[in-house]
């Protein structure tokens, strides 16, 4: 009901206004008590884009169940159920590791080059110099 709906904007809103304050108005302006139309899908998408800034999963999310009909409403199932869910992006871990291994093994490189250097034993030397 839309009742219900308002009050829950209302108790979650602060947390999403957090993560996004576009998302919040978007919520608020249709959900709140005296809204002339709801778009579910602008408000199922404002949650979404901001679960992970609010600490869930797509797993935390139910749906909106049509009892009548037996089956969620279109557009309104379970993330998991959706395929919609992200889960855990491998790509980015696999591209954080690795570019971060990178960044890591240069940084030893250089200390190490500096090392040499003060030491007056530089790793690139002026090759028209002639070496005693």
């Amino acid at each position: 009901s839309k009742a219900e709906g308002a009050v829950f904007a209302a108790a979650i809103l602060p947390r999403l206004h957090a993560c996004s304050p576009g998302a919040s108005a978007t919520v608020y302006e249709n959900m709140k008590v005296g809204a002339t139309s709801t778009s579910l899908s602008a408000v199922k998408s404002a949650f979404e884009k901001n679960l992970i800034c609010m600490g869930m999963t797509g797993d935390d999310v139910g749906g909106v169940y049509d009892i009548d009909a037996g089956a969620f409403f279109l557009g309104a199932a379970p993330m998991n159920e959706n395929k919609t869910s992200g889960g855990v992006n491998i790509l980015g871990i696999v591209l954080g590791s690795v570019l971060g291994g990178v960044a890591l093994i240069a940084m030893f490189g250089f200390v190490y080059m500096m090392k040499r250097e003060k030491s007056g034993n530089p790793m690139f030397k002026n090759p028209d110099e002639v070496i005693a």
